[in-house]
């Protein structure tokens, strides 16, 4: 048997990880800024319509709060804010909470907003 060692890495080497795939600094093939990471372009594909948003719309009323945890860049926000009363990211890497304030602007999602954060949940559970 062979022994693997994982250590989760802090907030901050999750941050900077991020904020280098999206500054191009690093590449991941798949991960990169104008694939993984492109909301816009995300949220109009048919599989995402067929498989993601259908699936979860069916969970969602126009009175819900939804949460959206580690939100990236916005993807998820931009797709469910019309089906929702409001949705809140939460998110650890400065750039994408930078280009998910863009997304939420330039779409006027008036009931998204993103919160940059440490790792730590500062809002009760019972808001979402």
């Amino acid at each position: 048997m062979v022994r693997v060692d994982f250590k989760t890495p802090s907030t901050k080497e999750t941050s900077s990880f991020y904020d280098k795939l999206w500054t191009e600094r690093i590449s991941r093939r798949l991960w990169g800024k104008n694939s993984r990471f492109a909301p816009e372009a995300i949220a109009k594909k048919k599989s995402v319509g067929q498989y993601f948003t259908s699936l979860v719309l069916t969970r969602l009323s126009p009175h819900d709060h939804v949460l959206d945890l580690g939100c990236g860049p916005g993807g998820f926000l931009l797709t469910v804010a019309p089906h929702c009363a409001s949705i809140t990211g939460y998110e650890v890497s400065t750039a994408f909470v930078s280009k998910c304030r863009d997304i939420i602007v330039s779409n006027k999602l008036s009931n998204a907003s993103v919160i940059q954060t440490d790792g730590d949940l500062p809002a009760s559970a019972e808001s979402f």
